[in-house]
This record gives structure tokens, C-alpha cells and sequence, in this order.
């Protein structure tokens, strides 16, 4: 979004098998310590989409596949909320009811 106070891009790249990242601060610190994995989601396995956080405000462990989903848009939604775009896997979405069934 606007209010987050991005430094500068990224331009190495990350392993498409997975890996540790970790995110320090000015000094060395470190801010976030996480682990991916190549194949939690076959959308972010060499199709263009990305590895998106559920919930960034939240506490969830970031090195499990539970904390993560992939983007609803090839090549993700960088500084975007896409989040609510489209149901959440195995949600059941009714798009049609049969006439004369609704009251």
C-alpha cells in the first residue's frame, strides 16, 4: 500500500526450490525469519503467480503453507491487497439457484 515505507526493490532472486529468507533491519537486526517451499501451491510453481501472506498483521508462523496463498494475479499484486478477490481453496460458492427457490 501507500503507507508502507519501502526502502527499495529487490532485484536479486529467489530459488524456485524454496529457501530461507530473512529480513534484517539498519544494524543487522533481524525483523523476520521464514522458510518457503517450491510446491505448497501448483499456481506458484512456474506459472507466474506469487506467494502472498494471509494475513500481515497477523502472528501466523510464516514458514508454513497455512500462512501463505497464492496471488490472484500472474506476476502477484506487489503493495496491492488482493485479498477477498476470489473464494479462499474449498470454499463452497453457490452461483446459480433455481428459479423460484429464493423468497
Amino acid at each position: 500500500g501507500n503507507q508502507l515505507p519501502v526502502l527499495g526493490r529487490y532485484t536479486g532472486s529467489l530459488d524456485n526450490g524454496g529457501e530461507e529468507i530473512e529480513l534484517v533491519d539498519a544494524v543487522g537486526g533481524v525483523i523476520q525469519r521464514f522458510e518457503y517451499e517450491d510446491d505448497w501451491f501448483d499456481l506458484t510453481d512456474g506459472s507466474g503467480f506469487s506467494l502472498t501472506v494471509r494475513d500481515p498483521a497477523g502472528s501466523a508462523d510464516l514458514s508454513s503453507k497455512s500462512a501463505w496463498r497464492s496471488s490472484v494475479y500472474a506476476d502477484g499484486s506487489p503493495g496491492e491487497d488482493d485479498s477477498g478477490e476470489v473464494p479462499e481453496p474449498g470454499s463452497v460458492v453457490i452461483k446459480e439457484l433455481p428459479a423460484g427457490t429464493c423468497r
